[in-house]
């Protein structure tokens, strides 16, 4: 079987997890926060095919549950994306993309750098087909993220890239930062760093390894960056701060009674149970909301929809 054909196969297989796990799972483990993002910039259409199934055009300044939602953009569109922890991605025309993953820690309250991640996160993308910009702070330690698309997968730290996705080839092309690309029969991957291309291809029999590294062309190094460039200006726009959402009181599994965790009376004053947290008997910790604050007009420069076909190869 090609390739190509395993990936997608292997996708199909992690969204079944994926959705198995989000039915046993409906909620963030206890203290954490439901992982967002939020729309920065919208071009043209753009819709968002959300967890519970429903479908919703993307309009400025809408907020959404991240995880196991589609993002598609419309031709001659795009859209930009800024995550929870600071990431950001543009969208270009005619792309297809699934958030897989977005798991955060709960978030410092004083985030001030946007420069920083606010918390370690977990985030894993298919790009099933287009351009896409990615802009990360600079992640905390343990933090991950990943594209993945039918050619390999693409460990990211600290960078602006742009991905291309195409119906036989992945390009990857990295502004800053670094990278590990990797595709099924290259188990220890390509490192790669600022400046230089990776183009991922299907796999055909009795042919050498699908992957190959060069300096980025010139002729593509300037339309890429401008696309890039919008991508890591829209992240500085707005940042999420976290807010506490006290837990219900309940009866937890076992035969004792619920135990309210640490709180903060309305003078500030603190109060503390006789639990705690680890008490097979005591309250979950209070969880997080998250909420966008902007910080400048979401007013961006007009969006440059980048189109594969526009690109000399």
């Amino acid at each position: 079987m090609p390739t190509g054909l395993r990936q997608i196969f292997r996708y199909a297989l992690l969204l079944a997890t994926a959705g198995t796990i989000a039915a046993a799972a409906a909620s963030p483990p206890p203290g954490k926060p439901t992982g967002k993002f939020y729309v920065a910039a919208v071009h043209g259409s753009a819709e968002v095919y959300a967890k519970d199934g429903s479908i919703h055009a993307l309009k400025l300044k809408d907020v959404y549950v991240a995880e196991d939602t589609e993002i598609v953009t419309g031709p001659d569109s795009s859209v930009t994306l800024v995550f929870s922890n600071s990431t950001s991605m543009t969208c270009a025309d005619d792309t297809r993309m699934h958030i897989l993953q977005f798991s955060q820690q709960p978030l410092k309250p004083d985030v001030t750098d946007l420069e920083e991640e606010s918390s370690s996160s977990q985030m894993q993308v298919f790009i099933d087909r287009g351009k896409v910009s990615v802009t990360t702070p600079n992640l905390a330690a343990g933090s991950s993220c990943t594209c993945f698309t039918a050619q390999g997968q693409i460990a990211i730290r600290d960078v602006q890239a742009v991905l291309d996705v195409r119906p036989s080839e992945t390009i990857v092309s990295m502004l800053s930062g670094n990278a590990t690309a990797r595709t099924e029969t290259l188990d220890g991957g390509v490192h790669l760093q600022q400046g230089q291309q990776v183009i991922m291809s299907n796999q055909l029999s009795g042919q050498p390894e699908p992957i190959q590294v060069q300096p980025i062309p010139t002729v593509q190094l300037a339309q890429l960056a401008d696309f890039a460039a919008q991508t890591n200006m829209a992240r500085k726009t707005v940042y999420f701060a976290p807010v506490t959402v006290a837990a219900a009181s309940s009866t937890l599994t076992g035969s004792g009674t619920a135990v309210a965790a640490k709180t903060k009376s309305a003078d500030n004053s603190a109060s503390t149970s006789t639990g705690s947290v680890f008490d097979e008997n005591s309250t979950p910790p209070p969880s997080q909301d998250l909420q966008p604050l902007q910080l400048v007009p979401a007013s961006l420069p007009v969006q440059f929809v980048a189109s594969p076909a526009r690109i000399d190869g």
